[in-house]
């Protein structure tokens, strides 16, 4: 028989929901049919390394390279482009 395998997005969807506590660890075992010691686990995991994630830099914009004087604004409609030349006044 072989070991089965979980996603990390499976184990990440677990462990959210373990770490916000709505369900039992068992409830969500016989949900998810898997054993409650690995939905423990993975939360331990999720909680052990959660900041790490705001460790990291910060993701590059998704409209390319620019100068770093540059920033976008977005609304649900429309996307604003500016530069901080119009934020700061220069002395």
């Amino acid at each position: 028989m072989t070991r089965k395998r979980y996603s990390a997005e499976f184990k990440a969807k677990v462990a959210l929901e373990a770490i916000r506590d709505e369900l039992t660890t068992a409830e969500l075992a016989k949900k998810y049919d898997i054993h409650p010691t690995m939905i423990s686990a993975w939360k331990r995991t999720a909680i052990e390394n959660m900041a790490a994630a705001f460790d990291s830099p910060a993701p590059k914009s998704p409209i390319g390279n620019e100068s770093p004087r540059v920033f976008y604004m977005y609304s649900p409609m429309i996307g604003v482009r500016g530069t901080l030349d119009h934020l700061v006044q220069s002395s």
